[in-house]
């Protein structure tokens, strides 16, 4: 009797470890997208200068905006990626270095053409 009562507790146990890792994996999938635009936005924020942070903003929000709307998260986490990779070694952003992610956001907003693949290292390799 003492041993199936035992068994019994071990499979409960078991089974809610295994539903919470569950539910932890699936809240994580769910909110990659907005975790990365968090901390990649707050990155670029504090990295640049006072004048340049609105417009920045406003970019990063409308190209997150249009990800979730055009269902292209995986793109527009590959110009985070990116993003993120240009401004890790900088303390301050120059005014190029601002244009040039106001450029890949911007990029980000646009779908790419068919047979076009995004890369890390390019810009855009046309697949022939």
């Amino acid at each position: 009797m003492y041993n199936n009562a035992v068994k019994r507790a071990g499979y409960w146990v078991l089974g809610i470890f295994l539903l919470t890792i569950v539910a932890a994996i699936s809240l994580t999938l769910w909110y990659k997208m907005s975790l990365v635009h968090v901390v990649v936005k707050n990155a670029v924020l504090q990295k640049a200068p006072p004048e340049a942070r609105a417009s920045l903003e406003s970019a990063f929000e409308q190209a997150r905006a249009q990800a979730e709307r055009a269902r292209r998260s995986d793109a527009y986490l590959e110009t985070l990626f990116a993003i993120s990779q240009r401004v890790e070694k900088v303390q301050h952003l120059s005014p190029e270095a601002i244009g040039e992610i106001l450029r890949m956001l911007q990029a980000s907003l646009t779908p790419n053409p068919v047979g076009t693949v995004i890369s890390r290292n390019f810009p855009a390799i046309s697949v022939v």
